[in-house]
């Protein structure tokens, strides 16, 4: 249970932080105000009902102009948003997750008709990606993209790349679930973003073994899960406490891909097909693609973080998530990015210690 005073001092204590790049004064507290009328508000998270909530009615046009019409930045916001979440809580790495949000209509921003292969459906709707800083205890979005209706519609590589770019040279990776996007144009976009992935792949998906298993037998494209069969007697428990999940490993490239990312050695940075097993059905459930060193278990448990921004996009819901119904494109955005602090203070007030300061800061070694 949330300590309500220690989240109304949290609110203000974050508020004050992430809406500095605001440049006017009526601007950042409108800002504060708004996050915390949507962090108490019960109800659908629209400017009516957060000015209801805080018992001021007239306080709803000022709310409607600031997500609406005023001219604030939301890069920056965001920025200064993941920059406290991480001094909080360090994360073990980013989760880039979809997001469909259902329309009536096709008036507002990027809404258009597509078949999303998850539900098996077409929708019609808004197609996004939120960027989710993950660790062992928690889940919270720190930024946001909004796909557009166009030529590149319906293909998430260069949505997944753009993120990653906004966060060139991290030491942390992103995970991400790319059964359905070409793999060449999404590693070649987190190469030039020295961004380190782990992807979800299709067992469909073309690879070469980096290896030869047979003498005298050069490496050919094949299916992952055809050459994950190679190495089925390598596999080892993903937790030895729990024999049914297994694993294993082999490098690999990728046909297609044009930009090779060196190693620390100045080598071509190699790739790893990951296979994770259930030995209940004997056959490979889940295939992973990365550029990470480590052992397959220890990277197929980074991998559950994908799984864990999954179970947790309902809690996302009552910080508003889907609670936007203006139509413009930088409207959207503002309402998202306050929807990413709300949902901060949310999770973060919950946890067991204070914030960090910068001071306290140390760095988290990733659990490979």
């Amino acid at each position: 249970m949330i300590d309500t005073h220690r989240s109304e001092d949290f609110l203000a204590q974050l508020s004050s932080e992430v809406f500095a790049s605001l440049s006017r004064s009526d601007q950042r507290r409108t800002a504060e105000q708004f996050l915390r009328g949507m962090s108490v508000t019960p109800s659908r998270k629209t400017a009516r009902n957060v000015a209801l909530c805080l018992g001021d009615p007239s306080a709803e046009q000022r709310f409607q102009h600031f997500i609406a019409h005023s001219r604030w930045d939301w890069e920056p916001v965001r920025a200064a948003l993941a920059g406290a979440v991480e001094r909080y809580a360090p994360k073990l790495a980013y989760v880039a997750h979809p997001l469909v949000l259902r329309k009536a209509g096709k008036d507002s921003a990027g809404v258009h008709r597509r078949f999303v292969p998850e539900l098996g459906q077409t929708v019609n709707g808004q197609f996004a990606y939120g960027l989710w800083h993950t660790t062992a205890a928690l889940a919270t979005p720190v930024d946001w993209h909004l796909e557009l209706p166009g030529p590149a519609a319906g293909s998430p590589a260069a949505a997944f790349a753009g993120l990653a770019a906004k966060h060139p040279g991290s030491p942390r990776p992103v995970v991400i679930d790319a059964r359905h996007t070409p793999l060449p144009p999404l590693l070649d976009g987190f190469s030039l973003a020295r961004v380190p992935l782990l992807a979800r792949i299709s067992g469909a998906a073309t690879v070469v073994a980096a290896e030869r298993f047979r003498p005298g037998a050069a490496p050919v494209p094949v299916p992952a899960h055809q050459l994950l069969t190679c190495v089925w007697g390598l596999r080892r428990p993903v937790d030895p406490s729990a024999a049914r999940w297994t694993a294993a490993s082999v490098r690999v490239r990728v046909p297609g891909t044009e930009v090779v990312r060196p190693g620390a050695d100045g080598a071509p940075r190699p790739l790893t097909l990951i296979g994770a097993w259930d030995e209940a059905r004997a056959r490979v459930s889940r295939c992973w693609l990365t550029d990470l060193p480590g052992s397959a278990p220890a990277l197929l448990r980074l991998a559950s973080l994908l799984d864990r921004v999954t179970s947790r996009l309902g809690e996302a819901d009552a910080s508003g998530l889907r609670d936007y119904g203006g139509r413009s494109f930088s409207g959207w955005h503002r309402y998202m990015t306050m929807v990413a602090v709300t949902h901060a203070v949310r999770v973060l007030a919950a946890q067991d210690r204070p914030p960090r300061t910068p001071a306290e800061r140390q760095p988290v070694p990733l659990a490979l």
